[in-house]
């Protein structure tokens, strides 16, 4: 493995990397493997529209977003970066069925106060 490449997967593991970068972005979205566009095939038939989606380390993605539009009811989408959670709570304040929440993915002990709790209000 080049050293630039160890330099950079490194970076990827610090939440302050991600904040930096998400406050850069100005807002901009970023999918990182494809859209839903492409996803919707693969996710629709097996993923019902009316129960709870968590969406883990959702960044600046649209999944969530057009999931949404798509007639999703309630998505939950965590991150560990406080920065881009702002983001999404701030532009996707007028869909009611997307919750976002700070949470670190690796840690069972957030899951609680955010995914859970919405899941339980759903039943």
């Amino acid at each position: 493995m080049s050293p630039g490449f160890q330099l950079v997967t490194q970076e990827y593991s610090d939440r302050e990397y991600w904040n930096e970068r998400y406050a850069k972005s100005n807002g901009s979205c970023f999918d990182w493997y494809q859209r839903y566009d492409t996803l919707k095939l693969v996710i629709n038939p097996v993923i019902p529209k009316d129960v709870p989606v968590l969406q883990v380390g959702v960044g600046n993605s649209r999944l969530q977003l057009d999931m949404a539009q798509e007639g999703y009811t309630s998505i939950t989408s965590i991150d560990y970066a406080e920065v881009v959670i702002e983001q999404m709570q701030q532009s996707h304040q007028q869909y009611p069925q997307l919750h976002y929440d700070v949470a670190d993915a690796r840690s069972a002990e957030d899951f609680p106060q955010t995914f859970w709790s919405h899941c339980t209000t759903m039943t």
